[in-house]
């Protein structure tokens, strides 16, 4: 057409009629020429959406034009035009249009396709309810299977209801209709639904189309298929009551439908009519539900009696109409119903109330029996709120789970009838209300096991209350236990026990005072238990012998004896003959039977005493009491049984034992099954006792030992507290620090002394230190250290403590005060350590001489701060230095320079050298020479150094550091740095280290220790070269200038041939270069320049080494060592620049004394 549209037809016209040339161009034209359809409709069908479109696209082109015959103005008409013949079925694409037999006409076909597209027409109009209930009907019933006039007749009369959110009509009519040949309770929604609709206004099509026999049998096979499963459920077991509920809603609503009730089964009918109302099946539901499925309750409240009244009583109600149910299970509903009709509120006391109930109707016991039972609920409704509260938990209380433990558990059951039992006798008023509860009191007291109850009074209650709770016992059941007297009942319950309580209470007073001696001796509350229950024949005429005799001895010395022998009593009455002849025996006995016997049973169970006052029945201390003297707790262990008897023996054969003592002595013997002796004991009994009493009387000794240790703890700890307690008891004292002196070993005693309460000084000789480790400690010509201590035995106050040399000047008899810093190393190193040993704990004098006499021994090998041991492997120390730890080394820098360094005292030249090295390493511009150095500009350290004055001023001044600021403030920094890099110990040689023969104005110092690495490294080289103790060494010398010796001290010898260093040639090669000739040396070493005020410039320095083994010569009087750690360098000698070295002859010899010394700690 668009073709047409474009092109001029004028040149395709001619000789052609219209007619030939829209056949020429459009074949169809005619077929779209003579399509009339109905514009209404086709406007509706054009308005469903295009997924609808495309599912009915068979159905929509029914009013399209005529494609089948061509000649009709619908398709719909064309199909009909094609029938010819009497089809049953006829189809088109996918429809398939099934005709009812016996009417195959034209009529009937095109009858259906009308009513097909009438109700695609209505499906389709737009509507306020839901859109795809109509839709999907009439899909399900025109194209997923065969067309028909009942199903089109279905939809069309369906399609003038609306579906809701409530109710989906046109879904259930679809399930009722696609399964009316067997509806069954799964359709119950569905019927439910569809029997509404057919109540409605514009449900009257659809009663004319659904309204079927079929559907009313469908109805009633629903009915009766909801009954059995509702059946099923409940003898299963299963949860049912969502299941009731549905069904008495459709019940409802099959009852109140005018068309189909008229036309259900009439005894279904009859059912329906006789259904309770929603109010009492909800009130029942809720009862079973609030009654649960599983039973988390004792044995005795187990029973399932209302869950199946309330079961019976729905089937009867619901199911069948037959007599299922019976009147007991009727009659118990009904009270159930009627207290949670009077509870209807949610107040605490309405839940009580309906929990109450509950526990009440699970009861199992026949002696609660169906009219009880209904008393008991029927009593509810009128029972005040606390006693509702009480009943109920008591109740719950017995029924509470046990942890694991099932003595927990009983105790709850019998607490809880304990409660019970109050309530019924002290906290009801009403005899009707008592005697209605009080058969299930007495149904939980039956069902506990027969001895408990009883036990649970004993460990719980006191005497007078156990025979009061049995009182009430009989009062509440007096009428039961008669008529049950041949039952087997729990002891409580029997009619035997309450007349032998009857017979116990006029012992009332005696079993009191029984039970008060239990708190000490339990056996005695075994005895009481056993007492308790009675029993028959004998055995209670020796139980009321027992306690008459008791009852005649009140107040008397022997009522205690007498009270523990009845505590042997055992169970079902084996020994009761012997105990009460026992009892009776003492109580004919005179005091010194009863101290025989009491001696007899201190033997067999040993004794406890504490510091308890006794007291009597009415709570009042024992008159024997005595407040005034305190008595200390003691506990001894029992007598073995041989040695009791041999002391038994003794007894009986004392020539004064009158007879009366003598049978109770006797009649105890048999009471423990001891053997009698009266006449001779055995040899072996003899010896045996013996060696007891041997071992006896030794453990008191221990014992006595113990007790003077555990004295002296005591006043270390509390010493007033101590001594307040001893002046009490009468125990001499003495002060604690007597005794600790008095303990001192003989080489301790001597170095003690006591110079107050608490104050002692302990000497400490020095006489062990070397001349050198004298000059590296600063303590001078001391002999001996002082520690004065003031200890605190409270240990209130930490120890105090100070050091003083014997050489200090001080006023002794001026007040001492403790910690006073002290100004020397050594004595300031001791005084760091004892204050951080100190602080905490006050230790022993024995260990604290100990420990500080340790420490002088160690104190040149240990660090100045926190004195731990260097690891110097046995080389020898001079002098404390600190330890590689920053802590240390901070604490190092924070003292006072002659603490750190006295040789700014006492050794001015030794530091002289050491700053003069400084100088003339500074003076030559070589910074390298000085490593680590603060100062890092050789001019300032020149500088510095040159604004120092003459050393020797130094010693008078208090404070070195200020005074050596007032010169430049860097001038602490650089002398500390010059005395510690190395960190060795050069001092002027002095004494046997002093060498003779050297010119006049000749410096000579000893390097006494290098630092611990070097001394280690060399050590060990000199070990390994020889196994003997005094290995051989070789006296050498070098010579070089004065710039390189703070290298030398700190890194010792190098070899610095081919380096920047390197001073002279290398003749010999790469080594260390020494001379047996300190002239050879002497020629190497250049004249130097010091700092203004040294004492040492213009001087040239030779350095005396020594050597492992024999050196390594190669030339005459030349040596050159590879290994660094083989020399050490113990000399330094500054002599004047006019001087001449002195042949080796005159020094060497000395040199070498010196270093064998050196070596082997002699100086």
């Amino acid at each position: 057409m668009k073709s047409l549209c474009l092109e001029d037809p004028r040149g395709k016209l001619k000789g052609l009629t219209p007619e030939q040339f829209l056949d020429s161009q459009i074949p169809l034209w005619r077929i779209w020429a003579r399509w009339t359809p109905d514009d209404k409709r086709l406007r509706l069908f054009n308005d469903l959406p295009l997924e609808q479109k495309a599912i009915l696209y068979d159905v929509l082109a029914l009013e399209g034009p005529d494609f089948a015959s061509g000649g009709k103005g619908t398709l719909r008409e064309g199909l009909l035009e094609q029938y010819g013949s009497a089809k049953h079925i006829v189809s088109f694409r996918s429809l398939l249009f099934e005709l009812p037999r016996g009417s195959t006409t034209k009529d009937t076909l095109a009858e259906l396709l009308n009513c097909l597209l009438t109700a695609l027409e209505n499906s389709s109009r737009p509507t306020s309810g839901e859109q795809s209930g109509p839709f999907k009907l009439f899909t399900e019933l025109t194209l997923k299977r065969p067309i028909t006039l009942d199903a089109l007749q279905l939809v069309e009369a369906t399609s003038m209801i609306e579906d809701t959110p409530k109710w989906h009509v046109h879904n259930a009519v679809l399930e009722i209709f696609t399964n009316r040949e067997c509806i069954a309770g799964r359709h119950i929604l569905s019927l439910q639904h569809v029997i509404c609709a057919l109540e409605y206004k514009s449900g009257e099509a659809l009663s004319k189309v659904l309204l079927m026999p079929w559907l009313i049998e469908g109805i009633e096979r629903c009915i009766s298929q909801c009954q059995l499963a509702i059946r099923t459920h409940i003898e299963a077991g299963a949860e049912w009551s969502h299941l009731i509920m549905e069904f008495y809603t459709f019940c409802g609503t099959v009852k109140s439908s005018g068309k189909c009730f008229a036309r259900i089964d009439g005894k279904v009918r009859a059912l329906l009519e006789a259904l309770p109302s929603i109010e009492v099946l909800r009130t029942v539901l809720e009862i079973y539900a609030a009654i649960g499925y599983e039973t988390m309750y004792e044995e005795v409240f187990s029973s399932n009696r209302a869950r199946e009244s309330i079961e019976a009583w729905c089937i009867s109600r619901l199911i069948e109409k037959s007599p299922t149910v019976k009147e007991e299970q009727e009659n118990l509903v009904g009270a159930m119903v009627e207290i949670w009709s009077h509870t209807k509120t949610d107040q605490d006391i309405n839940n009580e109330k309906r929990k109450l109930a509950i526990l009440v109707s699970r009861i199992n016991s026949p002696r609660l029996d169906h009219n009880r039972l209904l008393n008991c609920l029927h009593t509810i409704t009128i029972l005040p709120q606390e006693t509702t509260t009480c009943l109920l938990s008591n109740i719950d209380f017995y029924n509470v789970q046990s942890d694991g433990q099932e003595g927990n558990k009983q105790s709850s059951q019998e607490a809880s009838c304990i409660g019970f039992l109050r309530l019924l006798t002290t906290g009801i008023d009403d005899a009707g209300l008592v005697e209605c509860w009080r058969f299930v009191l007495f149904v939980m007291m039956e069902a506990s096991p027969p001895t408990t109850m009883l036990e649970y009074i004993f460990d719980h209650f006191r005497v007078r209350q156990w025979l009061q709770i049995v009182r009430d016992v009989y009062a509440a059941f007096a009428d039961i236990v008669e008529t049950m007297a041949l039952l087997p009942l729990p002891f409580l319950l029997q009619e035997r026990s309450h007349r032998w309580i009857q017979r116990l209470s006029i012992f009332l007073p005696t079993l009191e005072r029984l039970e008060n001696t239990s708190v000490s001796h339990p056996s005695i509350t075994t005895a009481l238990k056993f007492i308790f229950k009675g029993g028959e024949g004998t055995w209670v005429d020796y139980l009321i012998g027992i306690l008459e005799d008791l009852t005649k001895m009140v107040d008397r010395p022997v009522e205690r004896l007498m009270q523990k022998v009845v505590g042997q009593l055992e169970s079902e009455g084996l020994n009761a003959k012997v105990v009460a002849s026992c009892v009776k025996a003492l109580r004919a006995s005179t005091s010194e039977g009863l101290d025989a016997c009491e001696q007899i049973w201190d033997g067999r169970y040993g004794v406890t005493s504490t510091n308890t006052p006794t007291n009597d029945a009415e709570g009042m201390p024992h008159p024997s009491s005595s407040e005034s003297v305190p008595k200390m707790p003691f506990e001894t262990s029992p007598i073995p049984t041989v040695v009791l008897e041999v002391m038994i023996a003794g007894f009986l054969q004392d020539n004064h034992l009158i007879s009366t003592n003598e049978v109770a002595i006797k009649a105890l013997a048999r009471l423990f099954n001891l053997s009698i002796h009266d006449i001779t004991i055995p040899d072996w009994k003899l010896d045996q006792a013996a060696l007891y009493w041997a071992a006896e009387g030794q453990n008191i000794l221990n014992e006595a030992e113990r007790l003077h240790r555990l004295k002296r703890a005591l006043r270390a700890k509390d010493p007033e507290g101590t001594k307040i307690l001893l002046e009490k008891l009468g125990i001499e004292d003495i002060s604690p620090l007597d005794e600790e002196i008095e303990e001192l070993d003989v080489e301790v005693a001597g170095a003690v002394e006591k110079l107050g309460e608490n104050e002692v000084e302990m000497s400490f000789s020095l006489a062990g230190y070397t001349e050198l480790q004298r000059s590296g400690l600063g303590i001078g010509d001391a002999k001996a250290l002082l520690v004065r201590l003031f200890l605190d035995y409270s240990d209130d106050i930490p120890t105090a403590f100070c050091l003083h040399l014997d050489t200090d000047v001080h006023d002794w008899n001026s007040e001492h005060t403790p910690w006073v810093p002290p100004l020397t190393t050594s004595a300031r190193l001791v005084s760091r350590i004892l204050h951080r040993n100190l602080n905490h704990v006050r230790p022993k004098i024995t260990r604290l001489h100990a420990f500080i006499k340790k420490m002088i021994i160690d104190l040149t090998e240990s660090c100045a701060v926190c004195g731990r041991i260097h690891h110097a492997n046995g080389i020898r120390l001079r002098r404390s230095l600190p330890c590689d730890m920053v802590s240390c080394k901070r604490t190092w820098d924070m003292l006072p320079l002659d603490v750190r360094f006295p040789e700014l005292r006492i050794d001015t030249f030794a530091v002289d050298l050491i700053l003069t090295t400084v100088y003339a390493a500074a003076r030559c511009g070589k910074m390298e020479l000085l490593p680590g150095c603060p100062i890092t500009n050789a001019v300032w350290v020149q500088g510095i150094l040159d604004t120092l004055p003459h050393l020797s001023t130094l010693r008078p001044v208090a404070n070195l550091a200020r005074h050596l600021a007032s010169f430049h403030r860097d001038a602490e920094r650089l002398i500390v740095w010059a005395l510690t890099h190395f960190r060795g110990f050069l001092t002027t040689a002095t004494g046997i280290l002093k060498i003779p023969s050297l010119p006049t104005g000749t410096h000579q110092f000893i390097l006494a220790s290098a630092s611990p690495d070097l001394e280690m490294k060399y050590s060990s080289s000199l070990s390994s070269y020889s196994k003997y103790p005094n290995p051989k060494t070789t006296v050498l010398f070098h010579g070089t200038s004065l710039d390189r010796l703070p290298s030398i001290l700190a890194s010792g010898l190098r070899e610095y041939s081919g380096t920047s260093l390197q001073r002279t040639g290398a003749v010999h090669g790469n080594g260390i270069y020494l001379a047996e000739e300190p002239s050879f040396s002497f020629s190497y070493s250049a004249t130097a320049v010091s700092w203004t005020n040294s004492g040492l410039n213009g001087m040239r320095m030779v350095l005396g080494c020594e050597v492992v083994g024999d050196g390594n010569s190669v030339a005459k009087g030349v040596h050159v060592l590879h290994d660094p750690a083989k020399v050490m360098v113990r000399y330094v000698f500054m002599f004047p620049g006019s001087a001449h070295a002195p042949p080796s002859q005159h020094v060497v010899p000395a040199m070498a004394s010196a270093m064998s010394a050196l070596r082997t700690g002699a100086v």
